[in-house]
């Protein structure tokens, strides 16, 4: 993946979830130039707990915000992040 490029992005410490626990290393909407898409690779917490979001929006289309989860080192926490436009990196 290359850089994430969306001003929303909490780097490091966004939870993603590999199917056998959580890691920091969760993004969003970050740029994949082989797909010429942006990923979002999160966990989110939808109301009633946390479930794993995964998706993707094609270039100069919407990354869809929500409540993702981050870990600030001390613990996990909330984070609102606003729908952000998929943008590639400068060349």
């Amino acid at each position: 993946m290359d850089k994430c490029v969306s001003a929303d992005v909490k780097d490091p410490g966004d939870v993603s979830f590999d199917g056998t626990g959580f890691l920091a290393n969760g993004y969003f909407c970050s740029y994949n130039s082989s797909s010429n898409v942006c990923v979002t690779n999160e966990v989110k917490f939808d109301g009633t707990g946390l479930k794993k979001y995964f998706t993707s929006a094609s270039l100069n289309g919407t990354c869809t915000g929500g409540t993702f989860v981050y870990f600030d080192g001390t613990g996990m926490k909330s984070n609102s992040v606003s729908n952000s436009l998929c943008t590639a990196p400068p060349a």
